[in-house]
Order: structure tokens, then C-alpha cells, then sequence
């Protein structure tokens, strides 16, 4: 079971920034920082309440962290 959390982890935190890096975009630290952030407290908080009996815990987390990536990535300044 701590293999797969380890894989999910890694999913969770890198992914979305391979997504929005091969999609030509640039991302700053403090924006991806805080994309891990949010996808390992939504992790953690899906494993702690059991949601994860019903659906994938990686799939919402994932999901947040890049949601968060591109929306923020759409409002930044960034040349």
C-alpha cells in the first residue's frame, strides 16, 4: 500500500506540471508550491475521511493541482 500512495504522490506533484509545461506555458515557483500544497492537503484529507473507498485518491487531487496551474497560469503576467 505505501508503494502506491509513494506513485500517487509523485502523480500528484508533477503531472500537472508536465501537462502545463508540454503545453508551452511557464509556471512560477510559488504558483507550483502551492499546487503541491493543495493537491497533498486534498490527499491527505481524502485518505484521513475515507473517501478513497469510492473513488481513486489521486483523481481529485490531481485534478485540484492542475485546475489550480492552468487557472492561475491564464491570470499570471508571465513572459
Amino acid at each position: 500500500m505505501i508503494v502506491i500512495y509513494a506513485w500517487t504522490l509523485l502523480g500528484i506533484t508533477f503531472a500537472p506540471l508536465i501537462i502545463i509545461l508540454s503545453m508551452g506555458k511557464k509556471v512560477t515557483t510559488i504558483t507550483y508550491i502551492t499546487g503541491v500544497v493543495i493537491g497533498l492537503v486534498s490527499f491527505f484529507g481524502i485518505n484521513h475521511y475515507e473517501i478513497n473507498k469510492f473513488i481513486y485518491a489521486g483523481f481529485i487531487p490531481f485534478c485540484l493541482n492542475l485546475s489550480y496551474l492552468y487557472l492561475k497560469r491564464q491570470t499570471q503576467k508571465i513572459k
